[in-house]
């Protein structure tokens, strides 16, 4: 567990420095939105790949079979809350 948090440091740690280093590329008044968008989609490309990788991990471990219920479960849940 302990080797597992190092890891998840050392990750959040090179994750925040690399984000800092492209901030000083983005810093132009002008082009604020241009930025924005920038980082919106960094942020959506790195949750597809983490989303992508949890899959793997899942069909690895044999639990693709479950997500389908859990998930038409959940969907019968919000319907039932709806009504």
């Amino acid at each position: 567990m302990e080797a597992g948090y190092r890891t998840f440091c050392r990750s959040l740690d090179s994750s925040m420095s690399l984000t800092a280093g492209q901030m000083d590329q983005h810093q132009d008044p002008e082009k604020l939105a241009d930025s924005a968008i920038h980082f919106a989609l960094l942020s959506y490309a790195a949750g597809a790949a983490s989303r992508r990788y949890v899959t793997l991990l899942r069909h690895r471990r044999g639990e693709m079979e479950e997500k389908p219920v859990r998930e038409k479960r959940s969907r019968q849940k919000k319907e039932e809350d709806a009504e």
